[in-house]
């Protein structure tokens, strides 16, 4: 019993030590700027909390206020990620924080213990209604652990972006440890937790980087082409185009283009969910699986007319249209633009039985519908 307890403390100490190392190298790899500071932060707030136990010349370094420095700072550190937008990983943004880390690392190292006193009484004093539990009352800087998972749950929710979740679950569980470490009981358990959250994090952003558009939000062509291989005997495939994308970017700018899409793929998500994908460019495709032509034929068309009678609003003054030509972006935001499609529809068949082939008669009958006018449904050779 004792030599499993004493297993599962080392797995748990070691491993909240292992796994944020693993993700700031998985991090280093994709290049992203905030993954790779949220795993330097955990792995910076381990060493001064525990470095000590690794390597005995670490002592002098713990002794020298390091573990306050990482107790006051890290919260911080994982709030101001949060707040921050995606930055690259060589970029002026980097060499702020890794400054910063530094000048907190040397603070630690060299701020006197007198000072570091004054430091904790003023913290102390946020939270004396908790200064009769079993726990020592929070630090001032606990509120960082705190603010830090509800802005990021908050920014998650706007911008679905899996990198929030991931900081805002490390913030308040590092929290925890960090708190427990001031009550002076082991806190490498909610290390390795935090750690697990913010690699669990950047594997759904790598998931979605790699599966899906980041303008429109649909899946790609990688996906696309993993379905298709798996559909079976009878199924058809629409091609969709937004006509005439290029003049509405010479003339209003690629911005409004770039709201085009992202309002037409909105309503494609609206439409048929998982089966819509981003093609490329102002291409879109659509899957029917298990239907006959006839029938996706129709919901095309009833979709082409959908988008023929929206208006679409673009965004207001606050975030200003990119155009030289501002009346015309004014216009827009007053009146709104119309926007038409052209759809090519392909169905499996004798003459069609691999995927390619059918993908390939759906460009053409794509290419009839532009041919013929815009704004149609066109079927390999019959239109309507």
């Amino acid at each position: 019993m004792g030599s499993a307890v004493l297993n599962f403390d080392a797995v748990m100490f070691y491993g909240s030590i292992a796994i944020p190392v693993a993700g700031l190298v998985l991090a280093l790899v994709f290049r992203g700027g905030r993954a790779t500071f949220a795993f330097l932060t955990l792995v910076w707030a381990w060493l001064c909390l525990h470095g000590d136990s690794v390597d005995p010349w670490l002592t002098f370094a713990v002794g020298a206020h390091l573990p306050e420095t990482a107790i006051i700072f890290t919260g911080i550190n994982l709030l101001a990620l949060t707040l921050s937008r995606e930055f690259a990983l060589v970029s002026m943004r980097s060499v702020y924080a890794l400054a910063a880390l530094t000048a907190q690392s040397l603070l630690g190292l060299y701020l006197s213990s007198q000072s570091w006193a004054e430091v904790s009484a003023m913290e102390r004093t946020v939270a004396q209604l908790l200064a009769g539990t079993a726990y020592p009352a929070p630090n001032l800087s606990s509120i960082f652990w705190l603010v830090a998972a509800p802005v990021a749950l908050s920014r998650w929710y706007v911008g679905r972006d899996p990198l929030h979740l991931g900081l805002g679950g490390a913030a308040l569980l590092a929290g925890i440890g960090v708190y427990q470490v001031t009550a002076e009981v082991a806190s490498v358990t909610w290390f390795f937790a935090a750690g697990l959250a913010l690699v669990a994090a950047l594997g759904l952003s790598a998931y979605r980087d790699a599966f899906s558009d980041k303008l429109t939000e649909l899946p790609g062509r990688f996906l696309l082409d993993q379905n298709l291989s798996k559909l079976g005997r009878r199924y058809a495939v629409a091609l969709l185009d937004v006509d005439l994308l290029r003049r509405f970017n010479h003339r209003y700018g690629h911005s409004v283009g770039d709201q085009v899409l992202r309002l037409v793929s909105s309503r494609l998500r609206q439409r048929f969910g998982g089966n819509a994908y981003h093609f490329g460019g102002e291409e879109f495709c659509v899957i029917f699986s298990g239907l006959q032509s006839r029938f996706a034929l129709s919901r095309c068309d009833a979709f082409r007319a959908e988008i023929e009678g929206h208006q679409f609003v673009l965004r207001g003054r606050d975030r200003p249209i990119a155009t030289s030509r501002g009346r015309r972006g004014d216009e827009l935001r007053r009146r709104g633009v119309h926007v038409t499609i052209s759809i090519g529809v392909a169905h499996r068949d004798g003459h069609h039985a691999s995927p390619t082939a059918v993908m390939s008669t759906a460009s053409k009958a794509l290419h009839r519908a532009k041919q013929l006018g815009r704004n149609l449904v066109v079927e390999q050779k019959r239109a309507r």
